[in-house]
């Protein structure tokens, strides 16, 4: 357990280190589009996309920008920051499902993985986000609970699209074809209640 602490402060450290040293201009495009929700531009966010603010993802993470801007006043450093929750979960996640033998070479793996670091806290980007969720998912297959696995999926496919493709082996695993509709269903309900409020709109359809 002491080697964990180790390398929880240790990993912090440099995520830290990592948000307030660097910058990238993706985190200011993302923030700027989260500055729309955080000012009441909310059901009409998509207006705003244009060449120079590209808004083409789902507006989950919008919303999720929003509020960390509204909250810290759109100060980059700490909407890297608000990254955190995900990527330690997600490594707790990862200790849960390895063998004990393992937990410490996991999590190393997880706390030290230059390719995360570099993405999440010096480009900013998001993609630790629906990354958690598809892992969280996965563990709810390891333990045989696949309404769970799929609502998890749909939370990342309600961030960034990519995680559909993952429906398939997990309609695999089920058995009967109710089940399996069940099974979609339930991954494609966060995304379609997201988009809910914005299906009138000829801009977000057009992104």
């Amino acid at each position: 357990m002491k080697k964990i602490w180790l390398i929880l402060i240790l990993g912090l450290a440099i995520r830290l280190f990592l948000s307030f040293a660097t910058f990238h201009p993706d985190i200011q495009a993302l923030s700027d589009s989260g500055q729309f929700v955080a000012n009441g531009r909310i059901l009409n966010l998509y207006d705003y996309s244009s060449d120079a603010l590209l808004l083409n993802y789902p507006p989950l993470i919008y919303w999720f920008f929003g509020l960390f801007n509204f909250l810290f006043n759109g100060n980059l450093s700490f909407l890297k920051l608000s990254y955190l929750f995900f990527d330690l979960f997600l490594g707790v996640l990862l200790i849960k499902m390895v063998n004990p033998k393992r937990v410490v070479l996991a999590f190393s793996l997880w706390m030290f993985n230059p390719i995360s670091l570099y993405a999440t806290y010096m480009m900013g980007q998001f993609d630790i986000i629906p990354t958690f969720f598809t892992i969280l998912s996965v563990y709810f297959v390891v333990k045989n609970r696949l309404s769970w696995a799929a609502l998890a999926l749909g939370g990342g496919i309600a961030f960034k699209l990519y995680p559909i493709f993952l429906i398939i082996p997990l309609i695999i695993l089920a058995k009967g074809f109710w089940t399996r509709a069940k099974l979609v269903i339930i991954a494609a309900l966060p995304y379609f209640v997201s988009i809910l409020p914005y299906l009138s709109s000829s801009s977000f359809r057009l992104n």
